[in-house]
């Protein structure tokens, strides 16, 4: 079995941050199946980039498990606004590199953001494949209890 995962904010054991999603892979490889992740080529916590090469898409082997950094645009720490244009710079970009995975046999989502989880839905149907969706927080009352969502029209909007 070969699953692709779409997660922007996942780390390798190398950077710092929650490795939970690298920890199934791993787990994943070491039952004798494929496990590939389309990630940001941004830290989620630095903003700083993950990898040295430029492009759109750069190909990682990390103990077996095969991640695609795709490339995103590099405001995600600016202001909500530009937070949000991060987030749709790696959802179009993500699907793109997703195809570098070759065939699957689930794709795989997570939220939040949203926005990544629209991305691994895309691919999803796209492939014809079984789409699986992990909530980790519930959005977007996690952005508006944190104070990162203020705005009373942005906040109407995201619940409907």
């Amino acid at each position: 079995m070969h699953t692709l995962l779409i997660h922007q904010a996942f780390v390798s054991p190398h950077e710092a941050g929650g490795t939970r999603h690298y920890e199934l892979a791993k787990h994943v490889v070491k039952a004798g199946d494929r496990f590939t992740i389309v990630a940001s080529d941004l830290s989620y916590l630095s903003g700083k980039r993950a990898t040295e090469k430029k492009g759109l898409v750069t190909k990682q082997n990390i103990n077996d498990i095969c991640v695609f950094r795709a490339y995103t645009y590099s405001s995600i720490h600016k202001s909500f606004v530009w937070r949000v244009v991060s987030f749709f710079s790696f959802t179009f970009t993500s699907i793109l590199a997703s195809f570098g995975a070759g065939p699957v046999d689930l794709v795989m989502g997570t939220s939040p953001p949203i926005f990544q989880a629209i991305s691994a839905w895309v691919v999803a149907k796209l492939r014809r494949k079984p789409f699986l969706l992990e909530i980790r927080d519930l959005w977007p009352e996690f952005a508006i209890d944190m104070g990162v969502l203020k705005n009373p029209i942005l906040i109407y909007m995201s619940r409907y």
